[in-house]
């Protein structure tokens, strides 16, 4: 898990880069996936290092939720009466955010339930 940490770290910055640079934006909004990438980032790499790996990981898969929590309720407030209008590439972009937030917690989930029902055993 601590290899697809420090991937999905690097994806999140190069998509935040990708997101700002590519679509020719001004807005620093688009680099809001560094704001999660970045700690992720180094949070993966101090669980390979062995430094509290259990701590380091929960601490990523607890910045990951709270991204995947914020960018649906910067989908939903677009979507609500008064809300600030997005562009469509704005819309497009924040759900692929969640998306990859949400496989990075349910891989998580997925690792911890394997290892409750393999000690189980």
């Amino acid at each position: 898990m601590e290899r697809i940490t420090i991937w999905f770290g690097v994806i999140l910055i190069a998509f935040g880069l990708v997101s700002y640079l590519g679509t020719g934006s001004n807005d620093p909004t688009a680099l809001t996936p560094l704001l999660p990438g970045i700690p992720i980032l180094l949070l993966g790499i101090a669980a390979r290092q062995g430094r509290q790996p259990t701590l380091a990981l929960r601490l990523a898969v607890g910045l990951s939720a709270l991204a995947l929590l914020a960018t649906i309720w910067g989908l939903l407030s677009g979507l609500l009466p008064g809300g600030k209008s997005i562009s469509l590439l704005a819309n497009v972009l924040q759900a692929v955010l969640a998306l990859g937030c949400a496989i990075f917690v349910g891989l998580y989930v997925r690792r911890v339930l394997q290892e409750r029902s393999s000690s189980g055993s």
